[in-house]
This record gives C-alpha cells, sequence and structure tokens, in this order.
C-alpha cells in the first residue's frame, strides 16, 4: 500500500522538453489499521462488506504547474545557438549541444542548470583551451650549483561563474552571448616557500654504469626518472618504492633479469635495485641516516663492496631520514654509461668511510647432474659456484663544526 510520491520533472527528447507529471503517494497508518482490523473480525456479522483501511495520501514536492516556469526557460535555452566568448577566441554551441548540456529538474529539483556529467567534461576541455596552468617554483642543479626557478601564476576557468553566464545568456531570446570567465591560478609551491627550503648546495653523488640487456637499462632509467626531484622535508623519509611506485608493463617497465633467493630470474622492473644501490650510496656520502637497507642475495662484484642494496615491490625498500634542519633534493639523472643521483640541501657534512674485505665463510654448494653421454668417471664443471662471504664496512658522519654526528658499521652476509 505504501507508495512514495514522485515529483514532477522535465525530461529531453532530443530538441523536445516534456514534462513528467507529478504522482500522488500514500501511507498506511498502521495502528489505525489494526484497529479497524481487530474490530472487524470481533463483530459477528462478516457479511461481506470490505473493511477499508485508512490511508493518508502523500503530495509530492514538486508539481506540474511549479515547472512551467522552468520548461520555458529550458525552451528558450534551446531555440537558438548560444556563443561563448573567449580573451582570444569564440565558440558557437549549436543547440543540441546547449540541449545536452542542460540539467533538466528531477529528484525535486525546479531549475535548470548547466551541470552533470555532460556538462563538466564540457567545461574540463574548455578549461584546457583557454587556461594557462600555474608553474610551481622548482629547483634548477648543475653540478654542485643550485638555484630557485621561480613560480608563475596561470589562469583557469571559473566554471560555476562560466555556466551561470552561459545559462543568462542561453535564456534570453537575444543577445545569446556570454563571457568565458576567467580566475587566477596559484602555484602549490611559490618561489619564498622554494627560498625558504634552504636547498643551496649539492651534498652528494654517486653513479653506478649500465650492465645486462636494453630492457634492465630502460628500467633503470624509468626509476631514476620517477625518483628525479622528489623532496624531503627536515625529519622526513625518502623510501625508495614510494618514490618509484610499483613496476608495471602499463608504466613503462620491462621483464629483466632479477635475483630471487640464490636463483636468477625475469621479473617486470628487474634492475630497479641497481637504482636502489646508486641511491643507497648517494645517501651515505651525504651523511644521512639510512634507516632500510636490503642487501642482495648474492654478491655482485661490480658494486662497491658491503655497500649494494636491493628492493621488491612492496615488502623490500631503501629508506633514509632527512637528519637535516633544511630539506633535500633527490635527483636522478640518465647519462650515456650509467646513471646517477645527486642529493642536495642546505647542510654540508663530511663522511669517511672504511672499505671492507670480502671474508669467504663457508664452501659453495655444489650440485652434481649424471650425464650419461659422458664416459665413465669423466667429469666436466659448466660453472663454478660462489661460495658464502661476508664483509664490514664502517662510515663516520662529520657536521659542518667537525664534531661527530655518527659512527656506524655495516655487516652484510652474502649467500
Amino acid at each position: 500500500i505504501d507508495r512514495e510520491p514522485r515529483s514532477a520533472a522535465l525530461v529531453r527528447r532530443g530538441l523536445l522538453i516534456e514534462t513528467v507529471p507529478e504522482r500522488a503517494g500514500g501511507r498506511l497508518e498502521r495502528a489505525a489499521a489494526a484497529e479497524v482490523v481487530v474490530r472487524a473480525l470481533g463483530q459477528l456479522d462478516r457479511s461481506g462488506i470490505p473493511v477499508v483501511l485508512p490511508v493518508i495520501a502523500t503530495s509530492p514536492k514538486v508539481t506540474a504547474g511549479m515547472l512551467v516556469p522552468a520548461a520555458r526557460r529550458a525552451h528558450i535555452a534551446i531555440s537558438r545557438p548560444v556563443f561563448l566568448k573567449g580573451p582570444s577566441r569564440s565558440w558557437r554551441l549549436l543547440r543540441s549541444r546547449v540541449a545536452g548540456l542542460l540539467d533538466l529538474p528531477s529528484d525535486g529539483t525546479t531549475r535548470i542548470a548547466f551541470a552533470g556529467t555532460a556538462a563538466n567534461a564540457y567545461f574540463r576541455s574548455l578549461s584546457k583551451r583557454v587556461g594557462t596552468p600555474p608553474r610551481d617554483a622548482n629547483f634548477a642543479v648543475s653540478g654542485e650549483s643550485v638555484q630557485v626557478l621561480p613560480a608563475r601564476d596561470g589562469v583557469e576557468l571559473d566554471i560555476p561563474a562560466t555556466a551561470r553566464a552561459l545559462l543568462r545568456a542561453a535564456t534570453r531570446p537575444s543577445n545569446r552571448v556570454a563571457r568565458v570567465e576567467l580566475i587566477r591560478a596559484k602555484p602549490v609551491v611559490t618561489t619564498r616557500e622554494a627560498l625558504a627550503m634552504g636547498i643551496d648546495r649539492r651534498m652528494s653523488s654517486y653513479k653506478t654504469y649500465y650492465s645486462g640487456t636494453a630492457d634492465r637499462i630502460t628500467n633503470l632509467q624509468l626509476g631514476v626518472r620517477e625518483l628525479d626531484g622528489t623532496l624531503v622535508p627536515p625529519d622526513g623519509t625518502f623510501s625508495l618504492n614510494e618514490a618509484i611506485g610499483e613496476r608495471t608493463v602499463e608504466r613503462g617497465f620491462r621483464p629483466a633479469p632479477v635475483i630471487i633467493g640464490t636463483e636468477f630470474a625475469e621479473e617486470v622492473g628487474g634492475g630497479t635495485s641497481q637504482v636502489a644501490t646508486t641511491a643507497f650510496n648517494a645517501a651515505w656520502e651525504a651523511g644521512l641516516r639510512i634507516t632500510e637497507r636490503n642487501p642482495h642475495s648474492l654478491y655482485i662484484s661490480r658494486y662497491q663492496l658491503g655497500r649494494d642494496a636491493t628492493v621488491y615491490w612492496p615488502s623490500l625498500d631503501l629508506k633514509f631520514v632527512n637528519d637535516t634542519s633544511d630539506w633535500v633534493l633527490v635527483k636522478g639523472f640518465s647519462e650515456g654509461d650509467g646513471i646517477s643521483i645527486a642529493i642536495y640541501g642546505g647542510e654540508s657534512r663530511r663522511v669517511e668511510s672504511s672499505a671492507g674485505t670480502l671474508e669467504v665463510t663457508g664452501e659453495a654448494p655444489v650440485e652434481r647432474v649424471k650425464d650419461p653421454k659422458l664416459a665413465k668417471g669423466k667429469l666436466v664443471v659448466e660453472a663454478e659456484g660462489s661460495a658464502p662471504s661476508r664483509t664490514s664496512v664502517t662510515r663516520t658522519v662529520y657536521g659542518a663544526d667537525g664534531q661527530e654526528i655518527r659512527s656506524e658499521t655495516w655487516t652484510t652476509s652474502y649467500k
């Protein structure tokens, strides 16, 4: 019995505007209905006279009569084209375009507007044509020097104001011209804010060289490109996984060799660990506090002994903390023969490191495969194994005043 009332609405069919009439609703009065039913059951004479249940009529919020002004305005809006004037060009909106952008009264509303999915898409597209995005203050680096590139205001479309102006023009029988409304767009990072970060010198730089397949080199270049420009506030943490993001084919990463356990395999993003090794050593040389570093399970001779790092999305990461009083900027570079990562900041630190020596801690496991083609008793070594080993390296960090900040020893064991 209960039925919600339905308000009148306007609907568009092509270039015609039609009114959908309202519908009254009803609501059963439960308590009163129970009394009526009980009273009827208590009577001896049940001659078939219907029992009328108490139902209260509910009125819709909007009636067809209330939509007459909106219907009239909608008819005028789609009667002729509308012109929209921008700073350097104008647009002619045909009747069909105007009709498609109109949001007609429904669900209890009584006004027309340029709103909804189609209108939002149109105004987004228009904003790209008439607007100029703001430019954040940025940093330009060259060797050890760094300078601030000033911010620049932009211009963007004031969508609500433009939509209202367009509606006013469309609902006039004549002079159907609206002007694009523009507002100033502020940059997120201003010049003053960039200068206040205190980034004025290079704290460190570290380079590693290309090796492996073309796909692996592509992954290296993508990795340093993604982390390039990362800003870390004082006491903030740099995360390589967060800076680069998940390595997927959709983002351009390719399958390349990786080490899983003690086996070589191929996975999308293979080679990103070289980016991690480069970043680890840049943070090492900058004297920053390294909070997470995972060494490779196997010794790789092309990396500095005891100073390699590996990452794996999302479980293994490389992290360091900016424990200086100024912001630091992490820059990544793809060069002709390798990648490099530099860290810029406002504090000068001196780092003294001791190189470790590789100590063999056991024997390489031997895997024997019987080959019926070999003569009895003949042995062929197809590949030499690597023995498990261990090394320790130390780092002492001094501040600009010569005082020791920290001294630490990093021990790495390779399988």
